[in-house]
């Protein structure tokens, strides 16, 4: 039971502390819930009462919140394409991420970078406004080309699943979600970048390697000792925010140049 169910006998309790007590039984059981009975059938409003009382309640996560509120474009390409099995083959849909659509928020990110065409700081209050905000573009001020986003996140998809077909980079060595939306972020947003694409993934491979060990191999330039530490120092703390972010995409970057040099 709750921490302040009215009734300091009952607050915290479970169930079977209650044997023998059956009057707190009884009036566990007698407990009178407020119903409020809606006199219309509209969608969105229904919608945002049912978010306003979960939000105060505080029991379903944001992105739950966001699939029982919104219905629009936006969720509707990120809930199908999460079904997709290629976000299992590449660590981001986890049976743990999955219980709380976690791997549905972190794709609503990734999606946001090809549509953007930009990196985000990680914001609940900023995501909910994109869902909003990309819930219908069919509208004559929408800037969204859908054509031409699901062309580029396509495109985006197949250069990660080609660095993984390579040597299995991104399941080596960007398991962390950090690390992945950094590398997904260049791929999406940086049009000069090695090809072909086994060259591309060798160089990540041991760029990665050099950030794990916290240095860079033996006799590298401050260039690349730089890139390496900037990468593995941005990986801590707030990693999400935008600076973090943006302080790896630099330095995987600069990795990756001196590394092709």
């Amino acid at each position: 039971m709750a921490e302040d169910y009215g009734d300091v006998r009952l607050n915290s309790r479970r169930w079977p502390d209650l044997r023998g007590e059956s009057d707190l039984r009884t009036q566990f059981w007698n407990y009178k819930f407020v119903v409020e009975e809606l006199g219309f059938d509209e969608p969105s409003v229904v919608n945002n009462i049912f978010d306003r009382i979960n939000r105060n309640a505080r029991k379903l996560t944001r992105q739950e919140l966001r699939h029982a509120k919104y219905e629009g474009w936006f969720i509707s390409q990120v809930e199908s394409e999460i079904k997709a099995p290629l976000w299992k083959d590449l660590g981001v849909a986890t049976q743990a991420r999955e219980s709380r659509m976690a791997d549905s928020q972190f794709l609503s990110e990734l999606m946001l970078v090809v549509l953007e065409g930009k990196m985000r700081g990680f914001n609940q209050d900023a995501l909910d406004d994109a869902y909003a905000g990309y819930d219908d573009i069919s509208t004559a001020d929408s800037a969204v080309n859908e054509e031409d986003f699901l062309g580029s996140f396509s495109r985006t998809k197949q250069r990660m699943l080609s660095l993984e077909a390579a040597n299995s980079v991104v399941t080596t060595h960007c398991r962390t979600l950090a690390s992945f939306y950094t590398v997904w972020s260049a791929l999406a947003l940086e049009t000069e970048l090695p090809e072909p694409i086994e060259g591309l993934a060798s160089q990540l491979a041991e760029f990665m390697t050099m950030v794990e060990a916290g240095r860079a191999r033996e006799g590298a330039e401050a260039a690349l000792e730089w890139a390496v530490i900037q990468f593995a120092e941005n990986l801590r703390g707030a990693s999400t925010d935008i600076g973090p972010r943006g302080a790896r995409y630099d330095a995987l970057l600069a990795g990756l140049r001196n590394l092709q040099g």
